[in-house]
C-alpha cells in the first residue's frame, strides 16, 4: 500500500530534523578537532618563550628538556591537523530542502515498489527481491532505516537488515547473508558511499546502495563464506561439513576430519 503524501511529507521532515541534528554534532565535532590544534599551538607558544629565556641564561639542560618537548608536541600537531581536515568532509554537503527529500522517498517508492512506514518509531523499509548468491538461496530482506537514528552518525545503529525467509548459514543462525549478522551490515568498500548518501539525504541512492551491498558477494570480508554456508555441523569441533561429505562417510569416520 503507497503512502500518502502526508504520512511521505511527515517521513522527510523527521529526516529533515535528524540531519540537522547530525549537522550540530559535525559542529561540535569540529570544534574539538580545532580545541586540539589550537591546544598544540599554546604549548609551543609557552615552550618558545622558555627557550628564549634559557638561551639568554646559558641554561643548556633545561634549552635541551624544551627541544624534546617541542618535537613530541610537533610530532602530535600534523595527526590534530589531520583530524581537523577530516572533520571538514562532512561539510561538503548542505541539510537538503524538504521538497528534495520528500522527492527522494517518493523515488524509493517507486524504485522498490513498496516503502513501509512506522508512525511509532520512524522507521522506513524497503524489501528486496529474493537473492541468491553463487548458487546458494539465501531469500529475501526487508532493509529499514531507523530515521530517529540518523542524528547519532552510525551506520549500525541507523541500518538493520531483516531477513523475511530466513535461510541462515548451518553454522551460525545469527547470520542470514554473508555481510549480515544480527541483522548488521558489513558494507566493506560500500560503507563510505552508503554513509555519504544518507548524510545528504540520498534516501534512494542510501537504499540501492545497501542492496547493491546484498546482491554482490565481497569473498575477502564476510562473515561466512558460501562456500560453508551448508552443511553439517560437527556437535565436536563446530567444522562445517558439505552434506554429500557427511552422508558419503562411514559412520565412525564422520567425525574424523
Amino acid at each position: 500500500m503507497a503512502l500518502s503524501d502526508r504520512e511521505i511529507t511527515r517521513v522527510a521532515l523527521t529526516i529533515q530534523n535528524q540531519l540537522g541534528a547530525w549537522r550540530l554534532r559535525q559542529y561540535n565535532r569540529l570544534s574539538d578537532e580545532i580545541a586540539r590544534v589550537t591546544t598544540s599551538l599554546s604549548e609551543l607558544q609557552v615552550v618558545r618563550s622558555k627557550l628564549s629565556h634559557c638561551s639568554r641564561r646559558q641554561w643548556h639542560a633545561a634549552a635541551k628538556s624544551l627541544v624534546d618537548q617541542t618535537q613530541r608536541i610537533l610530532a602530535y600537531l600534523p595527526h590534530s591537523a589531520t583530524d581537523a581536515k577530516w572533520a571538514l568532509e562532512g561539510f561538503r554537503t548542505d541539510v537538503p530542502p524538504l521538497r528534495e527529500i520528500y522527492e527522494e522517498l517518493k523515488q524509493t517508492e517507486a524504485e522498490f515498489g513498496d516503502l513501509k512506514y512506522c508512525g511509532e518509531t520512524h522507521d522506513i523499509a524497503v524489501a528486496t527481491d529474493p537473492i541468491e548468491l553463487e548458487g546458494v538461496f539465501l531469500g529475501d530482506f526487508e532493509v529499514q532505516l531507523h530515521v530517529a537514528n540518523i542524528c547519532e552518525a552510525r551506520l549500525q545503529t541507523a541500518l538493520s537488515i531483516v531477513a523475511l525467509d530466513p535461510h541462515p548459514a548451518a553454522s551460525n543462525n545469527r547470520v542470514t547473508h554473508p555481510h549480515v549478522n544480527d541483522e548488521q551490515l558489513c558494507a566493506g568498500d560500500g560503507r563510505t558511499a552508503i554513509q555519504a548518501a544518507l548524510s545528504g539525504g540520498r534516501i534512494c541512492d542510501f537504499f540501492t546502495l545497501v542492496r547493491s551491498v546484498l546482491t554482490n558477494y565481497n569473498q575477502d570480508s564476510p562473515f561466512i563464506p558460501l562456500s560453508d554456508w551448508d552443511g553439517t555441523v560437527c556437535s565436536d569441533c563446530g567444522y562445517t561439513m558439505p552434506d554429500d561429505d557427511v552422508h558419503g562417510r562411514p559412520a565412525v569416520l564422520r567425525g574424523l576430519h
